[in-house]
């Protein structure tokens, strides 16, 4: 793969492999709290019952996800019965995804530099590496992605469109704003054909592929009808949260590196307060306005702009506007209190988007990938010294549980 990418853009394949040696170092850090170890227990459930599991882990809306997600781990589980072997599962599932999107994107894009920058700032940024750590159906969503956007380069051919629509439903069933992701997708593709009047899509197959999608989800919908609603305990769903912009704000601060305080909680306070910390925190702060900024100024000519962007895209600009205005406002205008890792299905068209705006400007997106691979690194070495996070997300390490046992 290495032959193909051109030789003075090299240089930026050693930030991704920085990226994936982050991933891998200090496995025994890794995060071990209720939902880690529910998943890895009812992942092992087939290999010792014989049985798939009916549904899955009760998400943060008290309503049990789809069993998807759960039957996934069950497959792994016949290869590993060990926390670290799930763990390492997770962490090469998330590399192969990275090198997979690095090897379509940059084959199918025109924009080969602005590809490599994104899949350099992703592979080197606190979030990602956070998350391809951690035994959680949410961390397959990369793999899930990857094969989505295969499916839908190919969605002009019955297989590829019959694919394209058996993978997109099934995504929402590892985790549910997987349903919103595709529905971002497909309203963008449909318009951009509505708009030119040249319907490319072989639609009957994608939507053959839809439906047969559903059928895991048999015993979902049953649990659903016997579900009683008085026993929910609140809804995470409100108007305010409509208002709140989370899924652009994370998206800022994902793609610029500041959002260490989702893992660390109070600790991030003693994380930041270090001096190296502070000044590489300091320079993501001045990327983050200055990404602001920028988008500010640019937000009237893209809106004005938008009909015809739409008309004229290529496939991997129309896919990544699918991913991020269509599953963006879809899922801002549900109401639905939206969190951090609602935004690791967008991965990595978020970076890509980062580095498009601000393209002008490579040498303010070098200057936020050297930064994030030193902030990466010194996150995971404050969890590999620290060990007890009990204050913030991350809890105690897996490797402080085991030796207290």
């Amino acid at each position: 793969m290495i032959n193909f990418i051109k030789k003075r853009e090299k240089y930026l394949l050693f930030f991704i492999l920085s990226g994936i040696i982050l991933r891998l170092i200090w496995p025994m850090d890794m995060e071990w709290k209720y939902d880690e170890v529910w998943v890895f227990e009812h992942g092992l459930e087939l290999y010792k019952t014989g049985a798939f599991p009916s549904l899955g882990m009760e998400s943060g809306g008290n309503v049990k996800n789809p069993a998807f997600g759960i039957w996934f781990f069950n497959l792994i589980g016949f290869f590993t019965q060990t926390p670290l072997g799930f763990l390492s599962w997770i962490q090469w599932i998330n590399i192969f995804s990275l090198i997979g999107f690095l090897f379509v994107l940059y084959k199918k894009s025109s924009d080969k530099i602005n590809t490599l920058l994104a899949m350099a700032l992703i592979s080197v940024s606190p979030l990602p590496i956070l998350f391809s750590r951690k035994i959680w159906a949410q961390n397959v969503l990369p793999l899930f992605t990857l094969i989505i956007l295969i499916t839908f380069l190919y969605r002009r051919k019955y297989l590829g469109a019959f694919l394209w629509g058996l993978v997109g439903g099934l995504i929402g069933q590892v985790h549910m704003s997987g349903f919103f992701f595709s529905l971002g997708i497909v309203i963008f593709v449909f318009l951009k054909e509505y708009m030119n009047k040249d319907y490319v899509t072989k639609w009957g197959s994608w939507l053959v592929g839809s439906a047969l999608s559903l059928i895991p989800m048999i015993s979902w919908f049953q649990y659903l009808l016997s579900k009683d609603p008085s026993n929910s305990e609140g809804s995470i769903i409100s108007v305010a949260n409509i208002f709140k912009f989370r899924f652009l704000t994370y998206n800022f601060m994902d793609v610029t590196g500041i959002n260490l305080k989702y893992s660390l909680g109070k600790h991030f306070y003693e994380f930041v307060k270090i001096p190296y910390n502070l000044i590489l925190f300091s320079i993501c702060v001045f990327v983050l306005v200055f990404l602001t900024v920028t988008v500010v100024l640019k937000a009237k000519n893209f809106i004005l702009n938008f009909k015809n962007i739409i008309k004229n895209s290529d496939d991997i600009t129309l896919y990544a506007i699918g991913v991020i205005v269509g599953y963006g406002v879809i899922l801002t205008f549900t109401g639905i209190k939206i969190r951090p890792h609602y935004l690791i299905i967008c991965y990595p068209f978020s970076f890509y988007f980062f580095v498009k705006i601000l393209e002008n400007k490579k040498e303010i997106i070098l200057i936020s990938i050297v930064t994030q691979l030193f902030l990466s690194l010194s996150f995971l070495h404050f969890i590999h010294s620290k060990q007890d996070l009990s204050l913030g997300d991350y809890g105690k390490t897996y490797r402080l549980q085991m030796q207290r046992k």
